[in-house]
């Protein structure tokens, strides 16, 4: 018994250290259940309205923005955002890698980068919060995203910004997308 156990011991040692782990991943390199779609590189503006005195809600759309600029930032965009607040337009700067300017200063931005391609306006009311997402910057079609004021779960309204800007989805124009939370 104890001569079995150190022979395939000695047979262990011989072939090397046992391979690691290797995760599973598809054709394309990436792990099970994800996708990816080329997006392409734009100059986009991000603007928030608050007209809703509540905080809460308030502080939610500010929340659905940094993640919106965040997302875009990522896939290589260049984004710049609208910010009053000094300190907190550093903070998601430094944090995103994107442009925070005062509210009003978007024709520097634009003259600086050429010209704006898109425009994503979050707006609302105490019932609603609306993501308007114009592809084509100074056209008058849009895609409308909606979901409840105060909702947390960001998640969902981010990839369906992305999905709005991806070329070819022209169909989402004058539509109305409406997510619950």
């Amino acid at each position: 018994m104890a001569d079995n156990y150190l022979e395939r011991k000695m047979e262990e040692h011989r072939r090397g250290p046992m391979p690691a782990y290797r995760r599973r991943v598809t054709s394309r390199g990436l792990p099970p259940g994800t996708v990816s779609f080329p997006f392409p590189v734009r100059r986009i503006v991000v603007l928030l309205a608050v007209e809703d005195p509540d905080t809460a809600t308030a502080e939610a759309r500010v929340a659905l923005r940094d993640s919106i600029v965040k997302a875009l930032a990522a896939t290589g965009c260049r984004v710049a955002f609208t910010e009053g607040d000094i300190v907190s337009r550093n903070r998601l700067a430094q944090s995103s890698g994107a442009c925070g300017v005062a509210p009003g200063d978007i024709d520097i931005v634009s003259a600086r980068w050429e010209g704006l391609d898109s425009s994503v306006t979050i707006t609302g009311n105490s019932m609603t919060t609306d993501i308007n997402i114009c592809p084509h910057f100074g056209d008058s079609r849009h895609a409308c995203i909606r979901l409840p004021a105060a909702c947390c779960d960001t998640g969902a309204a981010v990839h369906a910004v992305l999905w709005s800007l991806v070329e070819g989805n022209d169909y989402l124009l004058d539509t109305i997308i409406s997510i619950g939370c």
